[in-house]
């Protein structure tokens, strides 16, 4: 869901006329989109910058679009890597997300 966007983050539910306060409840920092929960909110930056690291990755975090397009062209191969990688995404995204509902 996350990737296609179809996620409930309080931007998406403004636009469905629910009334929500729009900060991030992360980091009260700016108003919740997809792009800021899982990329620029400074909770969720922090963790990505950590695992980036951690595989060896030596580059910046960048936004969904970028980080998803990056994803996709270094994951194509069937190896141990892409592998890793595939879940560590898949993980980080579902840890933000529980750490926002909680």
């Amino acid at each position: 869901m996350a990737p296609h966007g179809k996620l409930y983050t309080r931007d998406r539910l403004q636009r469905w006329r629910v009334q929500v306060d729009q900060d991030c409840v992360l980091c009260k920092q700016a108003n919740e989109t997809i792009q800021h929960l899982f990329f620029e909110c400074s909770y969720a930056n922090a963790l990505w910058s950590k695992l980036l690291v951690w595989k060896g990755i030596k580059r910046s975090v960048h936004g969904w679009d970028e980080e998803l397009r990056w994803a996709e062209v270094r994951t194509k191969r069937k190896n141990a890597a892409a592998e890793l990688y595939k879940m560590v995404l898949a993980a980080t995204v579902y840890y933000v997300w529980q750490g926002r509902n909680a």
